[in-house]
């Protein structure tokens, strides 16, 4: 009996012996004449560019997060390319200066001064960083979020479209308290609000100018200082908070929880996303998974998780399968691993509808931005021309799905264009 059934079974299997034809693949070109919309940058000024090097670039990467200052001389760079060579942080900011300013060269310890020169050469123009992120990097929109100056766009609102951080309403239980920037909410009223219920006025009017002065959307750092948890119902604790310059941590904490939940309604309310910041940071619950009660209680707010919540990113994959309000964006993801992009990539397109997938570079140079890009198409091609070659794409759906990530997707989360 058993022989007969695994016999009929048999029989009753489709017949796989014919292949489709294969598709054409996805280029490296076709990526590159997409105009990507970039959902997160913290582009610097250009008296950070004064008397660069190629070293001072270095170190404004994510590369002085994990190792100390080599120093500028040829052992320390050796040591970049020695211990740190197959690091992500390090390989695509290399590509990315190679890009810019290589032509056709590859950066070596050798010739380390000849690239130094030639990144002296290009910032002594001030226009080259904003030139290399729209010609180079082919930017049609970045998404600027300037911590140090909540709101800016960097007198390039034709590029820059900035993003308004509300770490410091949530922090601003009492007169002089800031989040880790320094930026305090008070600054942002016109008066010093008497109660609690003036505090929530006055931050949805400073909120509704900065949308109203060109804010495409909010965010939300605050991992970076506490536990994404937030708890619902804590308005009463908050109100204790007000004012009290020595509330107890659990008010403290309380009114942050509260004035959360009153931005994400500020945020339906004005129609903008909110950007959050999940993952690596504070490491003290920063994990997505703790936003669920947050996101559950306003279904009207679309919620963009930055960082795949890395390296918990199951948290984000499982939110956005429950939550359609939740996008997933992978802005640095490519940079702190590229492996762990390209799996999280395939996972989220095997789980959610594509038109919730962003990305932007998180990154603060022209040179590390288009390292951040290259290691996007990496990820990208590496992911759509698997689904290609196993027959579940075809090239225009591939291509569709790869300008939505780079473009489309948050072109119309932002409502940009």
């Amino acid at each position: 009996m058993t022989k007969q059934l695994l016999t009929d079974d048999r029989q009753a299997q489709p017949n796989h012996t014919t292949k489709p034809p294969a598709q054409q693949e996805l280029s490296q070109q076709e990526l590159w004449e997409i105009r990507a919309v970039n959902t997160h940058c913290h582009n610097l000024l250009p008296h950070w560019f004064e008397d660069i090097t190629l070293h001072r670039l270095l170190q404004m990467t994510y590369v002085s997060w994990i190792v100390p200052d080599a120093g500028d001389t040829p052992q320390g760079h050796r040591f970049y390319f020695d211990e740190m060579g197959a690091n992500s942080y390090f390989r695509w900011w290399k590509q990315g200066v190679e890009a810019l300013h290589g032509g056709g060269e590859t950066l070596t310890p050798e010739n380390w001064d000849a690239f130094d020169e030639r990144v002296r050469q290009a910032y002594s123009s001030p226009g080259h960083n904003l030139s290399a992120l729209r010609e180079k990097c082919a930017y049609d929109a970045i998404l600027l979020d300037d911590y140090m100056a909540p709101g800016s766009c960097h007198d390039s609102p034709e590029l820059m479209r900035p993003v308004f951080r509300c770490d410091m309403f949530l922090c601003g239980y009492a007169p002089g308290k800031t989040d880790e920037n320094h930026n305090n909410a008070y600054d942002f009223f016109p008066a010093v609000p008497a109660s609690l219920a003036e505090y929530e006025v006055m931050t949805e009017q400073a909120v509704a100018r900065a949308v109203q002065n060109g804010a495409v959307g909010l965010k939300i750092a605050i991992a970076y200082e506490r536990p994404l948890d937030f708890r619902p119902g804590t308005r009463a604790a908050a109100e204790r908070a007000f004012g009290d310059s020595n509330a107890s941590p659990e008010d403290i904490r309380a009114f942050g929880d509260h004035m959360m939940f009153f931005l994400a309604g500020v945020a339906a309310k004005l129609d903008v996303p909110i950007q959050i910041h999940t993952g690596l940071g504070g490491m003290d619950g920063s994990r997505a998974i703790g936003l669920q009660p947050l996101i559950h209680a306003n279904p009207a707010t679309r919620f963009d998780l930055f960082h795949a919540s890395y390296p918990w990113c199951a948290d984000v994959l499982g939110l956005a399968h429950k939550y359609p309000n939740v996008y997933l964006d992978l802005c640095w993801l490519p940079l702190i691993s590229t492996a762990r992009a390209q799996a999280f990539l395939r996972e989220a397109l095997e789980l959610v509808n594509a038109g919730r997938l962003l990305w932007g570079c998180d990154t603060w140079t022209c040179e590390e931005s288009m390292g951040a890009r290259l290691a996007a198409h990496r990820c990208i091609l590496d992911v759509l021309n698997g689904f290609i070659r196993e027959g579940i794409l075809d090239h225009a759906q591939a291509l569709a799905c790869a300008r939505g990530i780079l473009r489309e997707n948050a072109a119309r989360l932002y409502k940009l264009f």
